[in-house]
């Protein structure tokens, strides 16, 4: 009898995709409690291709409450057990909105994004711009749905990392100042919206410290990196030894 192996997924990092496809995946489904329980604001910095996309489907999915996409993985069992909570999820892939020379063009894809999540959960989309747009979707969710909101970030700089990428050999002071400000007054929404969200996960390249422009790298309460609390991010992210 010829025995078909599941397919390996190559470049692929949508978790909902490879779980209904039967494609190959290592469990690593056991982390997701843990970085739950790692703190209310979990962040990342890796670089590119170290799993933290497909990190952020699987929490998506996890605590979406999904139970059918976790059949035979290790966070099954949790997810079965009378404690567990699923929540309403904002996920946001910064990369969608990179890339963009135009600060209007700019606000608009975040808007776009902002409006996929509030039809997700069926609350209107209101604000003068992105920002506000945010926070006041951040709290439209939690009141509509009785429960604080769980927060995926993916790339969050992203729209800086493409702009300097694009502008290496061009370098445009007022743009990057505008970009900066956009994206910080974006960002700093987490911290005035702490009490409608549960649990927050970010990822990216760069570490806080060297974005020092975003108001939160001081004033929000952010967890060490995940590194910390798992020896490397190839375990929970990635394949490890």
């Amino acid at each position: 009898m010829t025995r078909h192996l599941p397919t390996l997924p190559v470049g692929q990092s949508i978790f909902e995709d490879l779980r209904l496809d039967k494609a190959l995946y290592i469990d690593k489904t056991m982390y997701l409690p843990m970085l739950r329980n790692a703190g209310k604001f979990v962040f990342c910095a890796q670089p590119r291709r170290f799993g933290k996309t497909l990190t952020v489907h699987a929490l998506d999915a996890y605590h979406s409450g999904r139970t059918e996409l976790f059949r035979g993985l290790a966070a099954e069992e949790h997810m079965s057990s009378p404690g567990f909570i699923p929540r309403p999820v904002i996920r946001l892939d910064m990369n969608t909105v990179a890339g963009s020379r135009d600060i209007d063009i700019l606000e608009k894809k975040i808007l776009v994004r902002l409006e996929v999540n509030a039809g997700r959960h069926k609350v209107s989309q209101t604000g003068a711009d992105s920002a506000e747009t945010f926070l006041r979707l951040l709290e439209d969710v939690h009141a509509a749905s009785g429960k604080k909101v769980v927060l995926l970030i993916d790339e969050y700089d992203a729209p800086i990392i493409k702009l300097i990428e694009r502008e290496r050999l061009i370098y445009d002071e007022l743009l990057f100042a505008k970009t900066r400000l956009v994206i910080g007054e974006f960002y700093s929404q987490i911290k005035s919206a702490e009490e409608h969200i549960e649990f927050a996960f970010i990822t990216g390249v760069t570490k806080f410290s060297r974005m020092a422009y975003f108001p939160f790298s001081t004033t929000w309460s952010i967890s060490q990196s995940v590194r910390n609390s798992y020896r490397s991010w190839g375990t929970p992210g990635g394949i490890g030894e």
